[in-house]
């Protein structure tokens, strides 16, 4: 993961939206972003979260060489993301 991505996610675990100055603290803590890429990687964010939750995105689980289950790989607006090995349930 970009340090840029992990600063994101760190500021927006610190300011939630109640924040007072939301946007400026959390631009503040990710480098080289404005405080309209971080509303508009937020964006992003709540629609992929979105998609996750109403069944949208396929997750796939590759074995791993020995043929083991394998890490669950997610792929949201066109950057993959490593899930690790995870048990994925899917609410109905």
């Amino acid at each position: 993961m970009m340090i840029v991505d992990k600063a994101f996610e760190n500021a927006l675990a610190i300011y939630c939206k109640d924040s007072i100055d939301r946007w400026e603290k959390t631009t503040a803590m990710v480098p080289g972003k404005t405080i309209e890429e971080i509303k508009d990687q937020y964006g992003i964010l709540v629609e992929d979260i979105h998609a996750i939750e109403a069944g949208h995105v396929p997750m796939h689980r590759y074995k791993d060489s020995a043929g083991r289950g394998g890490n669950v790989i997610l792929v949201l607006a066109g950057r993959e993301t490593n899930l690790g090995a995870m048990q994925v349930s899917r609410s109905t």
